[in-house]
């Protein structure tokens, strides 16, 4: 076991380059010149000019080694990063460091997320345990129909109809329009702080769940159905073990390695954020950040979340499998 890990972790640093170094290279790809993007929308329009001139562009290309070939400007990147240095936003109207950026939009992201994955997993493997053990009954049949309607809708659609249908846009004002910060909370303490933070959450929350939660069932349950139906399972009935013992310490543990797979996952997903629910919800966390980085063309600050969400997709896929020992004791990786 101690070799495998070792072996892992040794083979992590070398994707993660690889990884960098796609995604940079993807980034110098695309259309435009950042500098002059810069410049057009921020610097310029700030000192009243028509336009940027051309040692205006020159000064801004060599300030962010963009006049500099494409792979010393990666070397240099790649040198920085190895001491947690990310740079500087190249936002001209936040110039602050890329951490700094992260750290501020990283709490409300890990919040929304942390909630919507504890759901995920406390309805979804309960519904698909439940669903399996009582196959082509009603309820089964219906929880099915249900989970499939529920994954079929669109997280945009569900987003925006949630604004104008409870929201005030059109009909009720049950939740709020605005964004969910640190801020909204400041003028209250102890259990009322928790609620107004709650009324905050649950939208972002649930639009962040339904889906996943369907998806996590019907893998439970395809999981539950493949053990249900070995020899195993049929010994165990047969010596009079009862049901819901042959289903909990039995069958449930071989049926969670697909469920464990999907583990991989959770780590980035918890720092990536999701990108729609955000800006529909105008959430100020990680997957917003990252729109308006791409969208701006803010080489440094998309390039520090690809990193440290490659980072934690390494190292969740490495958990994962590690989890198999766990879940699944005739595994071994020795």
């Amino acid at each position: 076991m101690k070799t495998y890990i070792l072996q892992r972790l040794g083979l992590i640093l070398p994707n993660l380059i690889g990884i960098t170094f796609i995604s940079y290279g993807i980034m110098m790809l695309a259309p435009g010149d950042p500098a002059a993007l810069i410049m057009g929308t921020g610097v310029a329009g700030q000192m009243g000019r028509r336009g940027p001139t051309k040692e205006d562009l020159a000064r801004l290309r060599h300030e962010y080694g963009l006049d500099q070939p494409w792979y010393r400007r990666y070397g240099s990147w790649l040198s920085r990063v190895a001491t947690l240095d990310f740079g500087k936003s190249m936002n001209p109207k936040d110039r602050r460091p890329v951490w700094e950026l992260i750290r501020q939009a990283l709490p409300i992201t890990l919040v929304l997320n942390f909630w919507s994955l504890l759901l995920i997993y406390l309805v979804g493997l309960p519904i698909g345990i439940y669903s399996a053990s009582r196959q082509y009954t009603w309820l089964d049949r219906t929880l099915t129909i249900a989970l499939f309607v529920l994954y079929s809708l669109p997280s945009f659609w569900v987003a925006t109809n949630c604004l104008l249908l409870l929201c005030g846009g059109d009909y009720l004002r049950l939740f709020p329009i605005t964004a969910m910060t640190e801020q909204c909370c400041a003028d209250r303490e102890g259990f009322g702080a928790l609620l107004h933070r709650g009324w905050h959450l649950f939208l972002p929350v649930a639009v962040l769940t339904y889906a996943s939660f369907a998806f996590t069932s019907r893998q439970m349950r395809v999981g539950m159905l493949e053990q249900i139906r070995q020899d195993y399972v049929r010994t165990s009935r047969a010596k009079g073990l009862s049901e819901r013992m042959v289903i909990l310490k039995h069958a449930l543990r071989n049926s969670l390695i697909p469920v464990v797979t999907l583990f991989g996952d959770l780590l980035p997903a918890l720092l990536g954020g999701s990108v729609i629910v955000e800006q529909i919800f105008s959430v100020p966390g990680m997957g917003r950040l990252d729109f308006e980085a791409i969208t701006q063309k803010n080489f440094t600050v998309v390039m520090g979340i690809t990193t440290i969400s490659a980072l934690l997709t390494l190292v969740g896929i490495l958990i994962s499998d590690l989890l198999y020992v766990a879940v699944n004791p005739k595994i071994r990786f020795d």
